[in-house]
Formats: structure tokens, C-alpha cells, sequence
């Protein structure tokens, strides 16, 4: 497969082809928004939400972000905790963005997910011998014990120390993060997944692209 990248000033049109046939075509933002989906970034508890099981955090936008909480969990925010939190659907009309705790961090093959300490495999993986496999080599990822992984459908094959280096990157990610929140200010983005372009390329399983053509050296640094 290729893809075919072109850039406007605020869009890039990519199109997907097999053997010269269009199999897939996406018009996607160029221009990103100061949050974007996945993103996270440090929040402030602003208020909890009267009669609903949710909280109004501020991530420094003009509209603050919803988080759904538990009727248990309510109780333990009070205005003005500092939270680290992920954009979970981005703002739309009247309504500012909704965010998550429970945090992930994604990579081509692994995803971190640091809440849930279990090793899973994607769905679309069918094999009980190769889901096995790769359990058991998500229980040598690093934390394993205390943060979750999720090995994508794009691990399905992949040697012992290809997924070992990446869950390695994904867990240093991880503490970079935990570590910028110290530092940083009301709003501020610890962690971004890339443009929606860079996300759906993302998506392709990488050994089946075989070139990538682009009129835009932007479009490089998106990627």
C-alpha cells in the first residue's frame, strides 16, 4: 500500500492506495487546537457538577472540560486539586471537552495504560498460542507488576525485544509525565498522541505501507 499526503493551509488530504486503487480517503485538521484529542495535560479541579456523577475541571480553556466520576468518587475532588487528565472527546458546540483519568499512552504496538495493572491482546488476534505468547512477554515489560499494557494487533508476530524496547519508550513516556506535572502550570500539555493525520497513519499496520509521498515538509514533523 502507499499513501498519497497533499497539504492545504489548515487541512491534509491522504489517500490510501493498493495496486493504484483508492481504498481509503480522509480529510483531516492540519491546524491543531490547543487541546487535542488524547492529549494530557495538568487540570485543576474547578467544581463538582450539582445532580450529575461528574466534575468540572479547568484545563485552561475558555470552556472547562467534564469528568465523569462515580457518586463515590465525587466526594474525594475539591475545587482547586491539581489532576493529570487526558482529552477523552474533544469540545463541541456549547460543550468544552470531556477528560479521563484513566490515562493511556499509545504506541505502534503497546499501549500503556498505567490505572490498569493487566497485560492484554487485542481482540483481532485470534491464535491462543500467539495471544499467549504475547502475554507473557508483556508480563517482562517494565512496572509490570503496578501499570498495564495492551498489546495491539500490530504486536502479532513481533520478536521478544522489538515489544521489550518499545514498552520500555512507552514506560519512560509514562514517567516523564508524572514527572513534568511537578513542574508544570494549570493547562499545560505533559503529552500529546499527534495530529489526527500522524493518528490515522498510526492506525496502518507499518510493515504494510510500502512508501509514503507528501508535498508538504510539514506533513513530516506531523507524523
Amino acid at each position: 500500500m502507499r499513501l498519497i499526503i497533499s497539504c492545504t493551509q489548515q487541512y491534509a488530504q491522504a489517500a490510501l492506495l493498493w495496486e493504484n486503487q483508492l481504498i481509503d480517503y480522509q480529510k483531516l485538521p492540519f491546524k491543531e487546537k490547543t487541546h487535542q484529542l488524547g492529549d494530557i495535560v495538568l487540570a485543576v479541579v474547578k467544581e463538582r457538577v450539582p445532580g450529575l456523577d461528574a466534575v468540572f475541571m479547568d484545563i485552561g480553556e475558555a470552556k472547562p472540560a467534564f469528568m465523569p466520576v462515580s457518586k463515590k468518587e465525587k466526594t474525594t475532588y475539591r475545587p482547586g486539586m491539581e489532576r493529570i487528565v487526558q482529552i477523552r472527546k474533544e469540545a463541541y458546540a456549547e460543550k468544552g471537552p470531556e477528560v479521563t483519568e484513566h490515562l493511556s499512552v499509545t504506541g505502534a504496538s503497546v499501549v500503556l495504560t498505567p490505572q490498569v495493572a493487566s497485560i492484554g491482546v487485542s481482540a483481532k488476534i485470534t491464535e491462543d498460542k500467539e495471544r499467549q505468547r504475547l502475554r507473557n512477554i508483556g508480563q517482562t515489560f517494565p512496572q509490570a507488576e503496578s501499570v498495564g499494557y495492551i498489546l495491539r494487533t500490530e504486536s502479532r508476530g513481533k520478536s521478544v525485544d522489538i515489544l521489550q524496547e518499545e514498552a520500555k519508550a512507552l514506560y519512560g513516556t509514562y514517567q516523564n509525565i508524572v514527572s513534568r506535572a511537578k513542574f508544570s502550570r494549570l493547562g499545560d500539555t505533559l503529552y500529546t498522541q499527534g495530529t489526527p493525520l500522524g493518528r490515522w497513519v498510526l492506525s496502518f499496520p507499518t510493515a504494510s505501507i510500502e512508501g509514503i509521498v507528501v508535498d508538504d515538509p510539514r506533513v513530516l514533523a506531523s507524523l
